[in-house]
């Protein structure tokens, strides 16, 4: 849940495995 941070900086576009990692 620490990486949310970045999720919410990176569109979900452009970051698809940011969102894997949550």
């Amino acid at each position: 849940m620490g990486s949310n941070s970045v999720i919410s900086t990176t569109p979900n576009t452009s970051a698809p495995f940011l969102k894997d990692r949550t």
